[in-house]
């Protein structure tokens, strides 16, 4: 166990191996955040780009319209992408298309770098929490099961997939009902090597029907999907669908932005999301070095940083942007350093506004529920938990 505890004016209240590393699981996320709105500030925003290839003639485009992503994750997420998609067909209008004889194609290719961290355990990359990131993404990264278990131990579930769809792919589903109290233990085997994935394991009997969120390694696809379908139903849309790079010479027909980077780190921090920390990590390296891949994004994250003035970063070990791998290492004074820098340094509050409070919201709704409310309500602070592993972190 590690505990450092300092006032705002650096005095130390309490200190028990406050250099020693461990490992941090989730408290990560305050480093992401806090080097993202350090580096790419409150108000950046992702953009996507509607482009087309080919000839417009008549009011028809002989050609494709390509969705060409910044790596964007509120894309379809978490509300549903009917808005989104009626800015993209206004745009597509309002270059005087009313016809595509072509296909609807998703550009990820911003996004040069591996989809998930290498030092991920395997069981994590088929879930929601640990589904990868890529240039143009599209509902979390995530496909979506319905589940209902049989009567008994050893039946079959009842299973559909819901949005968004998938028709490419040969989902198999190798699990049964478990026994009442063993809870949810179905997990998504999955590769970028096949189009085949295997949902395995159990859910327990009497367990209430719930939606099972997994990785989607083919959410350009998938938007480009969607997209494809909302204009179907006007007869705009043509040939179907697909992914793929966007020619050099595509034209741009026009933009649409993201919610700002403040608006994002809020569900990021309250809710733990693993998916918009990797996104805003990766996005780090990306913009510091144009390279979205592990190795560019820490470096970027430590030169931010140091340049912040946060010392000892030659003690610790940054793996990923959202703690899932159980490679970093980080210690209590460490987490202090970076959060007396945002406490001197958030002009805007978008760091402290990020934060869960205590028995109030987010992971953190349960912690310290017995502090009368004027106590509670002046705890901000970041929850962190892997097996054997439980930190708190903030202010």
């Amino acid at each position: 166990m590690g505990v450092l505890a300092v006032t705002a004016d650096g005095d130390t209240l309490a200190c028990h191996n406050a250099d020693a590393l461990f490992v941090p699981a989730s408290n990560m996320k305050l480093v992401t955040v806090a080097s993202a709105l350090k580096c790419l500030g409150a108000g950046y925003r992702y953009e996507t780009k509607l482009a087309v290839s080919g000839e417009i003639k008549d009011g028809t485009l002989y050609g494709d319209v390509y969705i060409v992503g910044s790596g964007d994750p509120t894309t379809a997420y978490p509300d549903s992408p009917d808005r989104l998609f009626a800015s993209w067909a206004k745009i597509i209008a309002d270059s005087g298309i009313r016809r595509i004889e072509g296909k609807v194609i998703g550009d990820g290719s911003s996004f040069r770098g591996m989809k998930e961290s290498p030092d991920w355990l395997f069981a994590d990359i088929g879930t929601y929490y640990g589904t990868g990131v890529t240039g143009l993404q599209f509902a979390g990264n995530t496909l979506n099961f319905n589940v209902i278990p049989g009567s008994n131990p050893g039946s079959p579930l009842e299973i559909t997939q819901v949005f968004p769809f998938t028709p490419w792919m040969d989902i198999v589903y190798d699990c049964t009902t478990g026994e009442k109290g063993t809870g949810d233990q179905l997990y998504l085997y999955t590769t970028d090597f096949s189009r085949k994935a295997i949902l395995r394991g159990t859910f327990a009997a009497g367990k209430k029907p719930k939606t099972v969120r997994c990785s989607n390694k083919y959410p350009e696809l998938t938007c480009a999907k969607e997209f494809y379908d909302f204009l179907s139903k006007s007869g705009l849309c043509a040939e179907g669908y697909d992914q793929g790079k966007a020619p050099a010479d595509a034209y741009i027909l026009g933009t649409t932005f993201s919610s700002p980077l403040k608006d994002i780190v809020v569900p990021l921090m309250r809710d733990s999301d693993n998916f918009l920390a990797e996104t805003i990590f990766r996005t780090l390296g990306k913009e510091r070095f144009d390279d979205d891949g592990y190795a560019s994004s820490v470096k970027a994250e430590t030169m931010i940083l140091e340049s912040a003035g946060v010392t000892g970063l030659d003690d610790i070990v940054i793996d990923d942007g959202s703690g899932l791998s159980p490679n970093n290492l980080v210690s209590p004074a460490f987490l202090c350093r970076v959060l007396r820098i945002m406490l001197d340094g958030d002009s805007d509050g978008a760091f402290l506004n990020s934060l869960p409070v205590a028995g109030v919201n987010g992971t953190v709704a349960s912690f310290l529920s017995g502090l009368p409310d004027e106590v509670r309500h002046c705890i901000h602070l970041k929850s962190g938990s892997h097996t054997g592993v439980r930190n708190y972190s903030g202010y």
